[in-house]
């Protein structure tokens, strides 16, 4: 928590672009499948780059395994490219969204798994300049799981969060602690736009009031928090993901539930 506060600067930081994140208290949420087609929705309007920050449990590279990436996240990180050598311009559908991609290799010598404060501190600054003078109205972070400094140090500089939550006692506990001991400052401190989305919701009767239940909660609890979403669990969905095809036809009740949710966000 120390770090959280020293990250924190009473000046406004002045953006010409929408710095959005995808966040989780644990993996297996769903949150690179929102990133994803949340990009994709966002995209029907605007100029999005979705940045895959997620450095120990990195998907991208296996979803998009026809591509020809060499040049990642980390290497920008590591100061050996340029962030404009990172970016990859797919088509998803009919959106062309840019995806930047993080390392399917974990280098242990790479900066950002590295604990010095001071690098994240400069790390953020520099990437943040760099990105107002690339030509996007959305930059989404597909951040990892749980906290780390990476995400301590670009929740500073961000506009809006969604945080994914599966229906599960021990997600709603986790999400509990990361707004009692993570969010909290940042929501106080800045202009963050603060949602959750539980997703993947079954249609249980029970499940349905312990879920209206654990919303209420966190609103009584918790009164920096924007809007509270679900996403029903949808077969479709599912069967996607298990064959990793996980971009979502338009028509898809998720989708057009997830384009609500990110334009909530910008």
């Amino acid at each position: 928590m120390t770090f959280l506060v020293y990250l924190y600067k009473p000046e406004k930081r002045e953006s010409i672009v929408n710095i959005l994140l995808v966040h989780s208290y644990k993996g297996g949420s769903g949150k690179t499948t929102i990133s994803l087609n949340g990009a994709r929705s966002l995209a029907e309007e605007k100029k999005v780059l979705l940045i895959e920050a997620d450095f120990k449990m990195p998907s991208f590279s296996h979803l998009f395994s026809s591509r020809n990436v060499s040049c990642y996240f980390n290497d920008y990180l590591n100061g050996t490219n340029k962030l404009t050598e990172t970016i990859d311009r797919v088509t998803l559908h009919d959106e062309n969204v840019h995806l930047i991609y993080a390392n399917p290799k974990f280098v242990p010598k790479d900066k950002i798994h590295s604990s010095k404060r001071s690098w994240f501190i400069t790390m953020r600054d520099n990437l943040f300049e760099d990105l107002k003078h690339l030509d996007y109205d959305i930059v989404i972070f597909d951040l990892g799981p749980g906290v780390n400094f990476f995400t301590l140090a670009i929740l500073t500089v961000a506009n809006g969060l969604l945080d994914v939550v599966r229906p599960d006692f021990q997600s709603f506990r986790g999400i509990e602690f990361l707004i009692e001991n993570f969010y909290k400052k940042a929501i106080s401190s800045t202009n963050v736009k603060f949602n959750i989305v539980f997703n993947q919701v079954p249609s249980h009767p029970k499940m349905t009031t312990l879920l209206n239940e654990w919303i209420q909660k966190l609103k009584i609890r918790h009164n920096g928090i924007s809007n509270i979403w679900k996403l029903d669990y949808d077969d479709e969905v599912a069967y996607r993901s298990a064959i990793q095809e996980i971009i979502l036809p338009k028509g898809n009740s998720v989708m057009l539930k997830l384009n609500k949710i990110f334009r909530s966000l910008v």
